[in-house]
C-alpha cells in the first residue's frame, strides 16, 4: 500500500530535508543497507533502493523537493542528476506560482 501522506518534512531531516537544506541533490545508492540517518524508515518501507531527492529552486527561492527511485540499488550519473534538476526547476515554478 501508499505510505501516509507526510505533511511537513524538517529541514536537514532524511534525504528531502537534506536536499532542501543544502539546496543540493543527495542520493543514497541502496537505501535497504544505508546505515546512515538519511534512510527513513518510512523510505525504506517504500523497498526502493537506489534513491534521489532534487531541490525544486527557481532564482533562488526553494518550493519543495522532487524524489525519485528504483527498484535496484542505483547511483545517478551527473546527465541523469541534471536532468532531474531540471525537471525539478519546471515544477518548482509551477508550484512557486
Amino acid at each position: 500500500g501508499l505510505l501516509p501522506r507526510v505533511q511537513i518534512i524538517p529541514l536537514g531531516k532524511g534525504m528531502a530535508g537534506l536536499a532542501a537544506e543544502q539546496r543540493q541533490p543527495v542520493q543514497i545508492c541502496n537505501l535497504q543497507h544505508h546505515d546512515g540517518s538519511l534512510a527513513q524508515p518510512a523510505a525504506r518501507q517504500t523497498g526502493m533502493e537506489g534513491s534521489i531527492a532534487v531541490p525544486m529552486l527557481t532564482a533562488g527561492r526553494l518550493h519543495g523537493v522532487l524524489g525519485v527511485a528504483k527498484p535496484i540499488p542505483y547511483t545517478y550519473s551527473e546527465p541523469e542528476t541534471a536532468l532531474l534538476l531540471e525537471v525539478a526547476a519546471v515544477m518548482g515554478k509551477y508550484l512557486g506560482g
